[in-house]
């Protein structure tokens, strides 16, 4: 069976996180900004969204934020969010939040706008619950240049955690969107002895993820991630196995912030996809 998945995955490089050491005590921030009106939401709806900017702003500027290789690429803000946003989130609290401008519409009526003043706490993060990898099959470990890959190219993907542990795998795509790629049909669990590569897809696979067209011309930024759970633990998926199915990054954001973290592990990769 031949996947077409080039508009949910995109050429890879592993990403390599760092830390940025955050304040102590709690801090007041004011964030202002505004966010392009999204015709597929209601206005509550992109209200909410505006929130959601300006509090991952607020524990940014507050905790910190990792870096690693990404910073050396262009990433627009839910390329960032899928790379980023639960180590940002896990690192600090919203004691309170209150409106100092209401959210409303530009009078250029593309944009909403609002700011919040955020009451904002820092805690120091956890030790890692165990190292988990996530490569390509044919490229030698280490290899930080992001890969560029050509519409019809296999995506073969290599696993490792440092401990058994339970997986599923997720790609964001140049149209923004999210694919579920385990659990589904194609591969309906993604376990990870300790210390063990697990190659996506195996060896008896009876299928290939391969590259379709991206949305538009020119090259695309895309990302895989993998989400790992230590020992028997997996969390019901934001989509059910039954299908391969493709969710904004937004529901993803919000499912992957609902699982437990102290348990979870997370590893990225990013690539170019061209003609």
């Amino acid at each position: 069976m031949r996947l077409r998945i080039g508009q949910a995955l995109a050429g890879l490089a592993p990403v390599s996180l760092l830390l940025i050491a955050a304040g102590t005590g709690p801090r007041t921030l004011d964030i202002s900004d505004s966010i392009e009106l999204s015709g597929q939401l209601t206005l509550e709806a992109n209200y909410r969204k505006l929130e959601e900017r300006l509090q991952t702003r607020a524990l940014e500027q507050a905790c910190g934020t990792e870096i690693g290789n990404e910073g050396r690429l262009t990433l627009d803000e839910v390329q960032r969010r899928f790379i980023q946003v639960t180590r940002v989130s896990t690192r600090g609290r919203v004691l309170r939040r209150n409106w100092l401008q209401a959210p409303a519409l530009l009078p250029d009526g593309k944009r909403v706008s609002g700011a919040l003043r955020f009451e904002v706490a820092c805690v120091e993060p956890r030790p890692p619950a165990f190292s988990l990898t996530l490569g390509f099959a044919d490229v030698p470990a280490g290899d930080l240049e992001p890969r560029l890959f050509k519409v019809g190219d296999e995506l073969a993907l290599t696993c490792r955690a440092s401990t058994a542990a339970r997986a599923m795998l997720f790609g964001l795509g140049a149209d923004h969107q999210v694919i579920q790629l385990a659990p589904s049909p194609l591969l309906p669990a993604l376990d990870l002895p300790k210390d063990t590569i697990v190659e996506v897809p195996g060896p008896q696979a009876s299928y290939q993820l391969i590259l379709a067209d991206p949305p538009s011309p020119g090259l695309h930024l895309e990302a895989v991630k993998l989400v790992a759970f230590k020992g028997d633990v997996l969390p019901p998926p934001p989509v059910t196995p039954r299908k391969i199915g493709v969710i904004t990054p937004e529901a993803f954001e919000r499912w992957l912030l609902g699982t437990p973290s102290e348990v979870r592990e997370e590893a990225t990769l990013v690539y170019r996809l061209g003609k």
